[in-house]
């Protein structure tokens, strides 16, 4: 019983405050520290099964005295009066309680919302735009597969299954006004990297392309052109049977097969769009990925090609084993907040290569 006592005085204790719209859902560390299954939406790629469903160090008590700090159970993805009115009360709450407050903020578009009086958890961000107060988060993606390593061969292989044409008339006048309105390059929609990627890589002789292009956004059942089982099996097969898969940003600056790519234990290609990764500085993402800023688009294949033909097979193998563990050990969802929550979050904000994890 005694360490039992001493475990929860070690977890990170969270005062849940009210919802600001009962018609959403809460955040998925909520779920998860409630034993509830996180809310998936229409998502096409997170089954129940493939969940992340445990948080070890933190836990949710019943008033702001006993907390650490406050959270705010739900995303903010946009700062309308209705919602900047409940920021002020909560703020109030925790001037009362002498805490802090934690906040997500979510959705494509969170990088261009800002609140600096709050731990902010947050996805998408520019290397450029991120405040001091910001701690960027992995998405809650499935555990897809432990896929076993690809040998070493004479030519590499990259996939990459998705959405990657404008589809009719409508959908390509639709594209380049989003590009002329994004002004600087880097703030352009995923699609128009994914088609630049592409390209160059086909043009290539120093690899091999599995590519499987769609015409409509497939990740989203509300999008997705087809059979859903099908794409899905297509998707993860696509990762599977390559050695490295192209993982551009999407309408936010995040990737969701970064991720998952990582998941199956194969190397994502990152178009490096300023993307802020989490616990960049603490984690060695060079080690498993391999980086392309995107003003190097066009040399994509030989980046790639030079990566891998450094490794002998035993480091090419290792390599694959390493990518799968950075997914399982420290970015899957719950691990990662067992991770973040195992000391004070202002730790995290200061934090550098000095830290141990």
């Amino acid at each position: 019983m005694a360490w039992w006592r001493l475990l929860k005085d070690m977890m990170t204790k969270l005062f849940l405050t009210p919802l600001f719209d009962p018609r959403k859902p809460v955040v998925a560390l909520v779920s998860i520290l409630r034993g509830e299954a996180p809310a998936v939406g229409s998502t096409l790629f997170l089954t129940k099964a493939g969940q992340a469903t445990v948080v070890t160090s933190a836990q949710l008590v019943s008033s702001p005295t006993e907390a650490d700090y406050l959270l705010i159970p739900q995303a903010v993805t946009a700062l309308t009066p209705a919602v900047n009115r409940y920021l002020d009360e909560i703020r109030e709450l925790a001037k009362v309680a002498n805490k802090k407050i934690i906040v997500f903020i979510g959705g494509d578009l969170s990088h261009n919302i800002f609140i600096d009086d709050m731990i902010v958890l947050k996805g998408s961000q520019y290397g450029r735009l991120k405040r001091a107060n910001e701690i960027i988060v992995p998405p809650l993606v499935e555990d897809l597969v432990e896929a076993k390593p690809r040998p070493k061969a004479n030519q590499l292989v990259v996939g990459f299954c998705g959405w990657a044409a404008p589809g009719g008339g409508i959908g390509w006048l639709k594209y380049w006004l989003k590009n002329l309105k994004s002004g600087s390059v880097v703030f352009r929609k995923g699609l128009y990297f994914r088609r630049r990627a592409i390209k160059a890589l086909k043009q290539s002789n120093l690899v091999k392309t599995n590519f499987l292009i769609r015409r409509s956004f497939s990740g989203n059942l509300k999008t997705a052109s087809g059979d859903p089982a099908k794409l899905r099996r297509e998707y993860i097969e696509n990762i599977i049977n390559s050695d490295f898969i192209l993982a551009p940003k999407g309408d936010g600056n995040f990737s969701l097969r970064f991720y998952e790519t990582l998941s199956t234990g194969r190397i994502p290609v990152l178009i490096d769009t300023d993307c802020a990764l989490p616990l960049e500085g603490v984690i060695n993402y060079d080690e498993v990925i391999v980086r392309v800023p995107y003003q190097k688009i066009g040399q994509v294949a030989e980046l790639i090609n030079n990566w891998y033909q450094q490794l002998s097979p035993a480091e090419w193998a290792e390599k694959q084993k390493s990518a799968r563990r950075l997914f399982t050990e420290r970015l899957r969802y719950d691990q990662f907040f067992n991770l973040l929550l195992a000391r004070p979050l202002e730790d995290w904000l200061q934090a550098r290569s000095s830290v141990g994890v």
